[in-house]
């Protein structure tokens, strides 16, 4: 493989992530890769992220050099992907044998890429495992300036007393910290990151060579949508614990689930419980690129997002914003990050208590048969001024250019 390639002049940024596309097309989430393709043009950009089967050690997308590390023989490098860390870990106990040799490897690769790349600043994204192992490293060897990003998981997990002393410890190290929407940042101030230092700076959205103008006749009239991991925070189950309410109204009411995850077998299992299977379509995960035809079509956008007995939630919830942002209709759960997405005046409107059937079911049909553009208009408005990525890249250019001039 070509060596990194640095132009002249440039700052060089080292970024770490777990998640991250591990070929062209992934259905991975590629936000971190995203951020990095909009800060490349003021930035020589290496991203250090783990190996996964499929996946090349080492490749160039676009200008960004990506170096993939090894942490187990190639078939079972499963700790990071199909879920994440933590959602692995819960439901394949197994995989921790492979988190000793996950930390260590990453470290000893970092440590080397760093030595070698000799970076100006670098971007960690999540606090555990990657700031962590960055504390670590700091107390073996000088560090540049380290920007640290939590995007929600990371955060709102981890509360025992030794989780709350790692992530103390990781972000002790940090020059400056960003989460991703406002509840966040109250509970990295509890950890330790000072509030001059703490930004809300969301990752972002925006489609390329994607036409997202709003075009009403391109509408269904009878499809929700639903994209997302299929895990029980989405909330997934209770949208289809309505759905035989909603088809006494609505008969030929369609459900459409882009998305995969640990959850989909029950999913299944509880649609044909209910009796709903034919008003459902699981379409499986799909290309970011694919999704904008989906959010033109669909009559409602619903992410039922709900919060755990322990705390855990959703961190912001982008795929909201980017439906917002081809003007589809949306119904969300009332999750503290919700009120980041949509402005006072429209949040009683468009949020809601999945849990509660009777009140779920009812903004469904409400938003359904009566959607009123002038609203539509204005969340657009509201989520391309303040998720593009544009003004999302400016934002973390001013960030990185105050911790390392």
């Amino acid at each position: 493989m070509p060596p990194a390639i640095y132009r002249k002049g440039k700052p060089k940024l080292l970024v770490l992530a777990s998640t991250f596309p591990r070929w062209k097309d992934d259905y991975e989430p590629n936000f971190v890769l995203r951020l990095c393709t909009e800060l490349s043009g003021e930035y020589d950009i290496t991203v250090i992220t783990s190996r996964s089967p499929g996946a090349k050690s080492e490749e160039q997308f676009g200008p960004i050099t990506i170096k993939r590390f090894s942490y187990a023989p190639a078939k079972l490098e499963t700790l990071v992907y199909g879920g994440g860390i933590l959602s692995n870990l819960k439901r394949h106990p197994l995989k921790w044998f492979l988190v000793p040799s996950f930390l260590l490897s990453m470290a000893i690769n970092t440590r080397k890429l760093i030595k070698k790349t000799t970076p100006n600043v670098i971007h960690c994204h999540w606090i555990i495992p990657q700031g962590l192992v960055l504390s670590l490293l700091s107390a073996f060897m000088g560090l540049p300036p380290i920007l640290l990003t939590s995007h929600g998981g990371d955060i709102y997990s981890l509360r025992g007393k030794l989780g709350t002393k790692l992530k103390r410890k990781a972000i002790s190290t940090a020059a400056a910290m960003t989460v991703v929407s406002t509840p966040m940042k109250a509970i990295a101030s509890q950890l330790g990151s000072p509030d001059t230092s703490t930004y809300v700076a969301p990752m972002g959205f925006g489609f390329n060579n994607k036409d997202a103008s709003p075009n009403p006749g391109l509408r269904s009239s009878n499809q929700i949508l639903f994209v997302g991991r299929l895990v029980k925070l989405k909330g997934l189950h209770h949208l289809i614990d309505v759905l035989p309410f909603l088809l006494e109204t609505l008969p030929s009411l369609e459900l459409v689930i882009v998305g995969d995850g640990p959850e989909r077998r029950n999913l299944e299992k509880q649609c044909k419980m209910l009796g709903v299977s034919n008003s459902v379509k699981f379409m499986g995960a799909l290309p970011q690129e694919e999704l904008p035809k989906y959010y033109k079509h669909a009559s409602l956008f619903c992410a039922p997002f709900v919060s755990s007995e322990n705390g855990l939630t959703e961190g912001l919830g982008l795929v909201t914003i980017e439906a917002m942002s081809f003007g589809c209709p949306i119904l969300i759960g009332k999750i503290p990050a919700a009120n980041d997405i949509i402005p006072q005046k429209y949040r009683e409107k468009y949020t809601t208590t999945p849990q509660n059937k009777d009140i779920f079911s009812k903004k469904i049909v409400e938003i359904m048969k009566h959607t009123n553009p002038e609203d539509i208009i204005e969340l657009r408005k509201h989520v391309l001024l303040k998720f593009h990525w544009r003004n999302v890249k400016k934002k973390y250019l001013k960030i990185l250019s105050s911790i390392a001039p």
